[in-house]
């Protein structure tokens, strides 16, 4: 019987951690290559081979297996910097509340109240204003230095919540520009900036142990932010950016300065290539250097990003040839510059 199992599993520790690293590798292979389809678990849903539900069958209602599972997952995020660990972090707590007594391992995770907000963005596809002041609250309730907030890290480094939070920046700014009700203060955006800083520094706190909350860097934050909106108006007016184009050094300084400014670069290029925007492209590629903490991940994602574009518009990707081959080769990292010229080439 499933319990017999269970306290075998819980009272020999070898057997317990053996079990759930099978079962945790075999999560891991399984998402290796697939997409973020958002999918989330369902009560009553599942076939027994799915790892996910294996594992949240196998804790159960023991805490004492949920702490090793979380160990686990923990140090595989630390070693791999994989966010596959960070998906199941979130989905094992989301998925342990369809189970028999796994309520009572649920409600002693610091992160029950996060996975709560998240669950229900999840199912909505977007994330509400109240959901990111709900998060950015309990963010500022984890006690300093606690190690819970690299748990709360990990949660939020989930792929699928950090393209919500993305596209909600994108969205945001975008639909203030178009408004033409640009405020003094970017308060949304700032609630925003409060959780993406904790999500983009996942891998340095988790790397080093470093349990400090990271500060927004908020003058660095505002250039950028002011830039891309003033390269969206200027493509609404049908305009060169030449107001951003002069401040360039500021903008380029402003993505050293700022992790939230360079992660959320690519995000910015996606929508410029969408609205056909060739300028912007222009000028925040130029402004890219190759400080960035994730440039290898950039660079995929980018060559992604004009792989799709390519598709709806290569007379688009045409115009910005020159600097698109420009900043691969200076990227630096082989292979992603002929991966680009193929583009150009097929």
């Amino acid at each position: 019987p499933p319990q017999a199992r269970r306290q075998i599993w819980e009272e020999n520790d070898e057997c317990g951690v053996r079990r759930l690293n099978l079962l945790i590798t075999r999560y891991v292979q399984q998402h290796a290559t697939s997409s973020h389809d958002g999918k989330k678990p369902k009560k009553g849903t599942g076939s027994a081979t799915d790892p996910l539900i294996e594992i949240s069958e196998t804790i159960g209602g023991s805490f004492k297996l949920y702490k090793k599972a979380l160990e686990l997952m923990r140090s595989g995020y630390t070693h791999t910097f994989d966010p596959v660990f960070c998906r199941l972090r979130l989905d094992l707590m989301i998925s342990l509340t369809y189970q028999a007594h796994g309520d009572k391992v649920y409600k002693k995770d610091p992160c029950s109240q996060l996975a709560t907000i998240v669950e229900a963005s999840f199912k909505n596809n977007q994330i509400a204003a109240t959901g990111v002041k709900s998060i950015a609250k309990l963010i500022a309730s984890v006690p300093a230095n606690h190690p819970a907030l690299g748990d709360v890290a990990m949660c939020l480094s989930h792929p699928d919540l950090k393209l919500l939070l993305e596209k909600e920046v994108v969205k945001l700014l975008g639909s203030l520009v178009e408004k033409k009700a640009i405020p003094r203060t970017f308060q949304r955006i700032k609630d925003l900036d409060k959780v993406l800083v904790v999500l983009y520094k996942a891998k340095h706190t988790m790397q080093h142990q470093d349990f400090s909350k990271p500060k927004v860097e908020e003058t660095a934050v505002q250039v950028f932010y002011t830039a891309v909106a003033s390269m969206i108006a200027s493509k609404l007016l049908g305009e060169s950016p030449e107001l951003v184009q002069k401040n360039s050094k500021q903008l380029k300084n402003a993505l050293k300065q700022s992790i939230i400014a360079r992660e959320m670069t690519l995000p910015f290029i996606a929508r410029a290539a969408r609205q056909g925007d060739v300028n912007s492209i222009k000028v925040l590629l130029t402004a890219l250097g190759k400080q960035e903490v994730s440039t290898r991940q950039f660079a995929n994602k980018f060559v992604d990003t004009l792989n799709r574009w390519k598709k709806r518009a290569p007379q688009k990707l045409e115009g910005v040839k020159k600097e698109v081959l420009k900043w691969a080769s200076r990227c630096g990292f082989e292979g992603v510059d002929q991966k680009v010229a193929q583009l150009y080439n097929r």
